[in-house]
Parts: C-alpha cells; structure tokens; sequence
C-alpha cells in the first residue's frame, strides 16, 4: 500500500497547516508500507531558508519522503504581479503532480489538501486519466470544493459544521475528523503551579478571526498579569505590534514564531492558555484548532471562546473555561475565575479527553473509513 499526501505549502513554514500536513505523513506510515508527501517546489521565507531539516524542525520521525514538484515561481511576478504568481504557481503545481499521477501505481490512495488542484484531480477523475483513490480534506466551506468533488472518492472535514454545509450541498461520502495533537510531546511537560505573576499565553498566527486583538483589549480589565504571545509571521506581527502600541498595553511580550519545542516550554510556563477566535468571520465556524488539542494534553486551564466549533470538543465548567466571544470584558472575567479558582478538574478531564484526538487514532480512523468504503 502506497500513498501520496499533496499540499500546496512551503516546507518548512510557520503556519499549521504544514505541521499538520507532517504529522499526518507521520501518522499515515504507520498505515502505508510507502508514504510521499508532495508540494510545490517554489520559494520560502529567508528565515525558513535556514532550516535543513524539516524532520528535526516539526519534531516528526523521518519515517515518509518529501519530494518537490516543479512549478512556476517568478520572482518579478512575485514583487509585481502576486495575485498572477500565485494563480501560475498554484496551477501549474496541479497540472505538474496530476502528469505525474498518470504513471503511478493504480492502487495508490491519494490524499490531498490542495482545493485549487482539486479541479484538475476531479476532471481527470470524471476522464479516467487517474485510476487512484482520491481523499480530499476540506477546512474551509466552499461551493467550488463542492462542485469539484463529484467524482472524488471522499472528503474529510475536521468539525460536524462543515460536514452540514456539504451535505446540504448533497454531498454524501464525508467524514469528520477533528484536529490533534501529539499527547508524548507533553508527557514530560512539568506539572502546573502558578506563577508569582499570572502568565496569561497564547500560541499561533494573529490574524484577526484568531480573536488575539480581543485578547489584547481584555488585559486592561487585568492588573497584575502578563501575557506571552507566541507566533505570528511577517504579514501580521507589524499590524499586531501597531495595534498593542495603540491601545498602550505594556504587559505583552510577543516571540514571533518559535519552533515547536521552545512553543512547548512557553506552555509549561503558562497559567492560563487562551483560545480567544472571533465569532465574526466564518473561519471560526470551519475550524479545528491544533492549539485546542495541544492545550488539553499541556495540563494546563484553558479559556476558549464560546463558538459551536470549540464547543464540539470544549465543555464550560467540564474541561475548559468558556466566555462570550469578542467581548474583551468577559474574557477577562473568565480569566480572574481561573487564576482564582481551583480549575484541576477541569484540566484533568481535558487531559483525559484529549486521548482520543491523537495524530495517530485521526488517521487510524481515515483509514478504517477509506476501506470500508472500497
């Protein structure tokens, strides 16, 4: 059993997207006696330049291959003309892999996240140009994923609101699969005690559907707190930096991105870890935080909005403290009754039921699910 992960992403990047994609590589050779993930041989970052290895770098066993697949990355198109570069870059990635798809072994199950190449793997699909079973996992709402699936073998989507949108769409071979998270990589993690000063944290990007500028109107309502936000890329840290500048918050210390290890000792230093994603943009709707689930295996309190894509997985007052999303005062209402209360139950039960959204039992159950279909 052979299979191909495709994703249109650099390797190694900062966002989740791509640690997912690896874990998942990870994950699935447990499965396939050869798993390849392939993505777009184009430019990086110049501080992901600097990284030789992504195995080492995303904590992954180098137990899968990465291969390059060519495509067109112009560098005055880049400077000049993005929207052109990305539209010939991304295309030209799907055409190139779907060439090379021709002359792979039939019984190769593919799986991909790459919605813009999903046109080419579903045409050639309905042509019979590819023999291979194609598996797509979606992220987001699309009615162009859903035209483009007709003739795909199945999709995979990570929250229960997803998979509604797509069967109104008559979609009908959907499965859910949440998000996870790697639980050994906190076994070692210390065990909680709280801080002289509060440490308020939260990892990941800062766009703002992420909820990180409620998070910064809430720490005026706090007095004696600090927070530490880890992540950010170069499209969002100098907007956030301007945001804090304005609004005079000193209590912040911002890391920028930080590899996954040196995330992990930010956690352990944490009093409370916040999930704070806006109500107002329909990301929050689709989404499957990686943070939910690395939060809950940290054995640490959580406050987390209060939004139906959290709340399949977060209970308020069970394993997690909830607040009424957007509404920096509520935020930090819910953050006092953590640092002033005794919440272990609440991280305990989180722990506990974190064990079931590991790496390895999400693609366990893809698995099961792809063969019963066959």
């Amino acid at each position: 059993m052979k299979l191909i992960y495709i994703s249109n992403t650099r390797i190694p990047s900062e966002k989740a997207n791509t640690y997912q994609s690896m874990v998942m590589c990870e994950a699935f050779s447990k499965h396939y006696h050869h798993v390849e993930f392939w993505y777009p041989q184009m430019r990086n970052t110049p501080s992901m330049e600097k990284i030789n290895n992504p195995f080492l770098f995303y904590n992954v066993n180098e137990v899968f291959s990465l291969k390059k697949i060519p495509c067109i990355d112009s560098t005055f198109l880049f400077k000049y003309f993005n929207t052109i570069w990305f539209l010939l870059r991304t295309f030209s990635f799907g055409i190139s892999y779907l060439a090379k798809l021709k002359n792979i072994d039939p019984f190769t199950s593919i799986f991909t996240r790459d919605s813009h190449g999903l046109l080419f793997l579903n045409l050639a699909k309905k042509l019979g140009i590819i023999k291979q079973k194609v598996y797509f996992e979606a992220h987001i709402y699309s009615k162009t994923i859903t035209k483009n699936s007709k003739y795909i073998d199945g999709i995979i989507v990570i929250n229960n609101y997803l998979k509604t949108l797509y069967e109104k769409d008559g979609v009908t071979n959907i499965l859910v699969a949440h998000d996870g998270v790697n639980v050994s990589e906190y076994a070692h993690i210390m065990k909680y005690q709280k801080n002289t000063i509060a440490n308020i944290v939260y990892t990941g990007n800062l766009f703002e559907w992420k909820g990180v500028y409620t998070l910064v109107d809430s720490l005026k309502y706090l007095n004696n707190v600090k927070c530490t936000i880890i992540g950010g890329s170069d499209d969002t840290l100098p907007q956030f930096k301007k945001y804090i500048e304005e609004k005079k918050i000193k209590n912040i210390e911002l890391t920028g991105f930080v590899k996954k290890s040196e995330t992990i000792k930010y956690i352990e230093n944490a009093d409370v870890l916040i999930l704070p994603n806006s109500a107002k943009d329909k990301m929050s709707y689709y989404t499957s935080p990686l943070k939910l689930f690395e939060y809950m295996a940290s054995k640490r309190p959580i406050v987390a909005s209060s939004l139906p894509s959290i709340k399949e997985i977060l209970k308020d007052g069970i394993n997690a403290t909830l607040y009424e999303p957007d509404n920096p005062k509520d935020l930090a209402k819910k953050i006092r009754f953590v640092l002033e209360n005794d919440c272990s139950h609440m991280i305990n039960q989180a722990y506990n039921d974190v064990q079931k959204y590991t790496w390895v039992q999400r693609v366990k159950n893809i698995v099961n699910w792809t063969q019963d279909e066959k």
